[in-house]
């Protein structure tokens, strides 16, 4: 919903007060407060804060450019609320949505071979193919290789 406050995530801010910080925001529209984050025994800035802004809207829009705050670049981002962050990720997909079953393997030893590299990934969740790549001329493992799953729960 738009009417609600919406708490946001700060970052790059140089040393300023929460004053001067709600005033700049406020020209975006109100602000119902502000917290940089400082160091306990020095009292200065971490470099980081949070605005929380009284409607969403507001919120949306700061969050969509960057600002400059006293000579300095920062990033606005739409905090994600704690309970939030700990959430199940849905599982992963391309870009056109279709899941990844597929995946990137680099630092596979030399010694290694499609059996030993399966048998790994197995450990994971059902493979339907592991293949070490070869060099078409040698033979000679490339150092890397891809694993393909039966499902995303293992990617």
């Amino acid at each position: 919903e738009t009417g609600e406050s919406t708490k946001c995530f700060v970052g790059g801010i140089g040393e300023t007060t929460d004053e001067a910080l709600k005033k700049y925001f406020e020209t975006h529209g109100p602000v119902e407060e502000v917290t940089i984050m400082r160091d306990k025994l020095t009292g200065q800035s971490r470099g980081f804060g949070f605005i929380t802004f009284v409607h969403r809207a507001t919120a949306e829009t700061v969050s969509s450019f960057r600002h400059n705050i006293n000579g300095r670049f920062c990033e606005v981002k739409i905090a994600t609320p704690r309970d939030e962050r700990s959430k199940p990720h849905p599982p992963p997909a391309d870009t056109s949505g279709a899941p990844i079953t597929k995946i990137f393997v680099g630092g596979v030893d030399a010694a290694v071979n499609d059996e030993q590299f399966r048998k790994h990934f197995e450990g994971f969740g059902a493979v339907v193919s592991a293949e070490v790549r070869r060099d078409n001329m040698t033979g000679k493992s490339r150092g890397f290789g891809f694993v393909t799953f039966e499902t995303t729960e293992a990617v």
